[in-house]
Order: structure tokens, then sequence, then C-alpha cells
């Protein structure tokens, strides 16, 4: 491989599908209206506004997701945050790791590193009747092992490792019992529906009330992802398929979709976000850079930058935007791996470090999950993330990085590598993306 040759080098690239998930109004009568929801008077449109609370947790992230009120990220670690409500215990993510994560009304659930899906919280509607038989009833989680999830109201969906969907939770509107059948690459919950794209690029929709056009499946559209009841074409334009203003076909190109309660929020093609729909509490009112993923809650919205930090704004009277207080899952113990920062160092200087695009704090005395594209275990100081990916890196790869054993993500991609790959590299096991 010549030196100065371009070399998309991806030792192992972050696929966590950075899914958002959040519903739709589906009905006028739904039953189980947020507080506060906006009225025709309200004009819902994102120039209305009470002044926002925007905020971020402190560490850095894989993915994020937002429920009602509470929200969840998922560390480099592999393990999970949540901040927010937590009047059925959905703040409390079991132990273990996992690789991505799907927030509902008072749950969520994960999916675990060896694909099994865990769900914490509790689901209120048990039967079709839509009565409250058991309003602690907790989320329960499903046996196999799965791809994807995505987290509605009261329901969740999941792709299993046969390109199959199955569903679970509440099952009022036939959510979870009328699922499709085929095989999947995407899906997307809202509040009582869910739709998926199949494998040969169609949507399907299904659930949620007769009476709405939440659950109609588009006609003749191909689509690269959902968002409700909305996706993203192949040529990057939007298409909506529902009634209401917050589905109104937004101009312009766009690479990632979240829908709230009553908003949209949207990644176009330059990484800046833009939202539409009501903005009372300035839900529809996002904060200035780029991102790569988006998810909204019911009054709340959330991204997550480039750098792995979470910038989230709109309402938070329960501290779903701006923390108060993190719980942590705990997630099993790493084994300390000596001269970090010494292999850390070896690397920067192998790979051409001072010409890098971003290099904040690196050969500094501060503490290395302060390094840019560095992760710790926040509990132990062990390094478990590198991701440098687009950084202008150049020259060869040390031997050394394989003794960073504990690493789980390694981005190197769209850089200016050369040589052959180390067979050290082969030491890091625990690599899951």
């Amino acid at each position: 491989m010549p030196v100065g040759s371009r070399v998309i080098l991806v030792l192992m690239v972050v696929l966590v599908a950075f899914q958002t998930y959040a519903w739709a109004d589906d009905s006028e009568n739904s039953g189980s209206p947020a507080p506060d929801s906006p009225t025709e008077t309200d004009g819902l449109i994102a120039t209305d506004v009470i002044e926002p609370s925007t905020a971020s947790p402190t560490d850095r992230y894989l993915a994020v997701s937002a429920g009602s009120y509470h929200t969840c990220g998922l560390r480099f670690d592999h393990g999970i945050d949540c901040w927010g409500q937590n009047l059925s215990n959905q703040l409390a993510a079991p132990p273990g790791r996992f690789v991505s994560i799907a927030s509902g009304l008072e749950f969520s659930c994960g999916l675990r590193v060896d694909g099994a899906v865990r769900c914490w919280g509790e689901t209120a509607y048990t039967e079709k009747e839509g009565e409250y038989d058991d309003p602690s009833a907790p989320m329960e989680s499903p046996d196999g092992r799965f791809r994807t999830i995505a987290a509605g109201f009261l329901h969740a969906c999941g792709i299993r490792i046969t390109g199959n969907v199955d569903c679970w939770g509440d099952d009022f509107y036939w959510q979870s019992s009328t699922k499709p059948a085929g095989r999947f690459t995407e899906l997307s919950a809202g509040q009582y529906h869910t739709c998926g794209i199949r494998t040969d690029g169609t949507v399907i929709c299904w659930g949620g009330p007769t009476s709405t056009s939440h659950a109609h499946s588009p006609v003749d559209s191909q689509l690269d992802s959902i968002e409700d009841s909305c996706g993203i074409r192949t040529d990057s334009t939007v298409i909506c398929w529902s009634d209401g203003e917050r589905f109104n076909t937004v101009e312009g190109t766009f690479e990632a979709l979240a829908s709230g309660y009553y908003h949209y929020c949207g990644i176009q093609t330059d990484g800046k976000v833009t939202c539409w729909g009501a903005n009372n509490f300035g839900q529809a009112q996002p904060p200035e850079g780029q991102f790569h993923a988006i998810t909204a809650g019911e009054y709340h919205t959330c991204g997550l930058r480039n750098d792995g930090t979470i910038s989230c704004w709109g309402r938070d009277d329960v501290g779903q935007v701006n923390p108060s207080a993190v719980v942590s899952n705990i997630i099993d113990a790493l084994e300390p791996v000596p001269g970090q920062r010494e292999r850390l160092v070896e690397f920067y200087n192998a790979t051409n470090g001072p010409n890098w695009e971003y290099s904040s704090y690196w050969l500094t005395d501060t503490p290395i999950w302060q390094w840019y594209g560095v992760a710790t275990n926040p509990a132990q100081d062990v390094v478990v993330g590198l991701d440098l990916r687009h950084n202008n890196l150049s020259g060869h790869i040390p031997t050394t990085l394989g003794s960073l054993t504990n690493l789980t993500i390694l981005d190197l991609a769209g850089n200016w590598l050369s040589g052959p790959l180390p067979s050290e590299l082969g030491n890091l096991t625990k690599l899951t993306h």
C-alpha cells in the first residue's frame, strides 16, 4: 500500500444504529395526552417559544434516546446513563454492556452486546380494552436475539437476527400482535403504531387508530431511513404520510429525523439541526453546531455531537434536559492496563499527531479522557474507545496499540494511514464496533 494514497481504514467502524425513538399523537382521543399539550392557539410553529432550557450531561456517548420525560445515553464503555423522571424506575438500567437503547413513556429497552434485549421501567396498558389493569406492570423483555430495537409510547419492537419483526408491551391498537411477515432492515415506533422498512426498500406500518393516517403505509416510496410517520428518501429528501402540521414535508436534504409529541427535528446533510412544529418549551429551537444523531421526547430534544457529547433542549421540569443526577448502570470490572498514556503518546507520534485536524489536550497532563477522541470507563479510568475518524492521521499504526486490550471502539476511518495492520491488533478481543 503506497504511502500517501487515500486509505479508508476501518478497523472497526461504529455501526451502532443511532435510532431516534419517540412517538406521534395518533389520535385526538388517544386517552393519554401529555400535560400542557399545545392547542390550536399555540400556533404550532418554531417561532412561538418560551425561554428554552439547554444543557448537556458531562460524559461522552455513543448514542442517546429520549423518552417522554427521561433520557438515556450509551457510554463508550457500553454502559448506560439515564436522567430525568423516575416514577417507574425508568432510570435503573440493568447491569451489563449494551450496543443500543430505545426509550418510551416510562420505560427503556437496551440491546446487549450478545443480541439479547432487556427492558426496564413500567408500562400501564396490558389489555386491548385499554384498562389500567396494573398501573405498575414492569415492561417485559422478549426472548431471543435481535439486531435493532425501537420504542413507542407503551410498546416496543425489534428486528430479530433472522430479519423478522417481533413486538411486545401494550396492544391496545394491535401494535404488538399484528406485526407483519417478511424481513426488515429498520424500524421506528410511534405512539401506538410502528413502521418498518423491508429488505426490498418498501415501507409498511401497523397498529394505531384506524381513524388516523399515522399507520398508513406510504405509496411507491423507497426509503433509506424512517422515523414515526416520516422517512428519508434515497435522495435525502423527506416524505411524510400523516396528518398534522408537524408532518408537513420540510425542504432540504437530511441524514436523520426525530419525532416528538408535536414537533420534529432533523439533521441536515451539513450536520446542522433544524426543527419544526410546536416550540412552546423550546423543543424546536436547537443549538448551533454539527450533530450525527438526534432523538426527541414529548417536549424535549437531544442530539449527539460529533465529539460524542450530548446537547439537549426544551422542557426541563424533571431534569430530562439538564440532569441534576445521572443514574449509571453497573458493568463488568475491567482489568487495568499499565502504561495507557504512553501507548497513546506512541500512537500520536506514529500517526503524525502534530498535523491532526483535532488534537485537543493530547500530550498534556490532563486526564486522558479529556484527550480528543479518547473515551474511558468513568469508574476506572480505563481506555475503552479511540475514535479519530476523518482526522488527517498519516503514517502507520504502532504495534503497541494492541496493548490497549480494553478497547471496545476503534474507528480510524477516512485517514491517510499506510502500511500493514499489526498482528498485535488481534489482542483487541473486546472490540464490538
